[in-house]
């Protein structure tokens, strides 16, 4: 068989660039027939082998991966050819390519919840076992560390969703799992909040402040996707404020609909870690969920794409609260 056609049967939308790409020095010596047996496990065989090459070009141990049989090498291919964004990732952290040092399993199981809480504020260096964790890590440093651990957590997930042997009966577990990933990242979030707040305000008075983060619709519901943005609404409780008065959102809301308030004397740090929240609405360290994992596959849709899925993001200051799952009415 000619290799345009072997192309072609791989799923191979642009046969010159494939062409291109197999015949990469990255790529000598490997055995085309594994090779071609695990890019037709990627549901974008040209985005799967051009991230392939690229990481073998600054990982080259990674051959040793893409040269081993199927059952070996698949959570490499189908991660790879399901989203550009998440080998980017890769490539720039390669101590995470062991997420792919796994069997794939055709029954996976959602992550524990309390075990990705524990990842991500330890990533910024905050106690788990703390009721109000505050973080070591703070400006670009804490931002960085935390966006890094997200990332890992969802090609975690996504090894497991793109396996799974029925991805419509693991999609309610991956859209839980994407919530609960959403949720610890808010509270790391907001560790590092409380933690670059303490550099203008006294412990006390940090400790005083007690804010809640409640994911609403999808993220309440625990149905989010891997594209899903979550939409939250703060909850502050304080003792003793000096201005009650609150800062504007600094998106516009519909008339009559009562958008989220944000007392920068209750909570000085919160604009540092939500794009809505605060006078200048920069950016923070969190910005996801969202590499764009792609809908379907050459045999039909793939866990967790084919709707929105996700869960509520735990209220940071009390994570035991019961999220909302529905938005508060806009009569």
């Amino acid at each position: 068989m000619s290799l345009a056609r072997r192309l072609i049967a791989a799923g191979f939308s642009d046969l010159e660039n494939g062409e291109r790409w197999l015949a990469a020095p990255e790529l000598e010596g490997l055995d085309q027939d594994v090779l071609f047996a695990g890019l037709q496990l990627a549901a974008n065989p040209d985005t799967a082998l051009q991230s392939l090459v690229r990481l073998i070009e600054k990982h080259p141990d990674l051959r040793k991966l893409a040269a081993a049989e199927p059952e070996r090498s698949e959570p490499l291919y189908r991660v790879l050819g399901a989203s550009e964004a998440l080998g980017e990732f890769l490539i720039r952290h390669p101590e995470h390519l062991d997420a792919f040092d796994v069997t794939a399993s055709p029954e996976p199981r959602a992550a524990d919840a309390a075990v990705l809480r524990a990842r991500l504020l330890q990533s910024v260096r905050a106690d788990p076992k703390s009721a109000r964790p505050v973080a070591a890590l703070t400006g670009q440093e804490g931002y960085e560390a935390l966006r890094t651990e997200y990332r890992r957590g969802l090609v975690d997930l996504a090894v497991k969703d793109l396996c799974a042997a029925d991805p419509l009966d693991f999609m309610p577990a991956a859209g839980a799992e994407l919530a609960d990933l959403a949720g610890a990242a808010i509270e790391a979030a907001l560790a590092v909040s409380r933690a670059e707040a303490a550099g203008h305000f006294s412990a006390a008075e940090v400790a005083d402040v007690g804010l809640a983060v409640i994911g609403m619709g999808k993220c309440g519901a625990r149905e989010l996707n891997y594209i899903s943005d979550v939409d939250v609404i703060y909850v502050i409780e304080s003792g003793e404020l000096d201005d009650p008065a609150p800062t504007p959102s600094a998106r516009p809301w519909p008339p009559g609909f009562p958008g989220p308030s944000c007392p920068r004397a209750a909570n000085p740090g919160c604009g540092r870690w939500t794009p809505t929240c605060g006078p200048r609405a920069s950016p923070g360290p969190w910005s996801g969920p969202s590499p764009r994992i792609r809908a379907t596959t050459p045999a039909g849709p793939r866990a967790g794409s084919s709707r929105p899925c996700s869960r509520p993001a735990p209220s940071p200051a009390t994570p035991n609260s019961v999220p909302a799952t529905k938005p508060p009415s806009r009569r």
